[in-house]
């Protein structure tokens, strides 16, 4: 019982952290598959550098116009270089940016 009330407060010190606390947050949501989001940390092979990149882009921690706007705090727009309709985050780049067609947007 101890451990399972050191382990939560952990955890929810984890998900306070304005950074380190997004990934926590989002494998909760409905959509994640839980086993699969892991299940590469035990058996992908990877560089410790490979893995390294991939865990800093769960965290949302690689240099995106929301990281700079909302962790480091330097002005920056959060909207998406490209189209600015969208906070340009991980996941929009990774999952979005093609379908919203920021590159034909911002060419015309």
């Amino acid at each position: 019982m101890a451990r399972n009330k050191t382990q939560e407060k952990l955890t929810k010190q984890w998900e306070d952290k304005a950074l380190h606390g997004r990934y926590p947050k989002r494998i909760k949501e409905a959509d994640v598959d839980h086993h699969k989001t892991n299940q590469w940390l035990k058996s992908s092979g990877l560089k410790a550098e490979t893995e390294g990149f991939i865990v800093a882009a769960q965290d949302q921690s690689l240099a995106t116009r929301s990281y700079h706007a909302s962790i480091i705090k330097d002005g920056t727009s959060p909207l998406c270089r490209m189209c600015n309709k969208y906070d340009e985050t991980i996941e929009f780049v990774l999952h979005f940016f093609k379908t919203e067609n920021c590159l034909s947007n911002s060419i015309s």
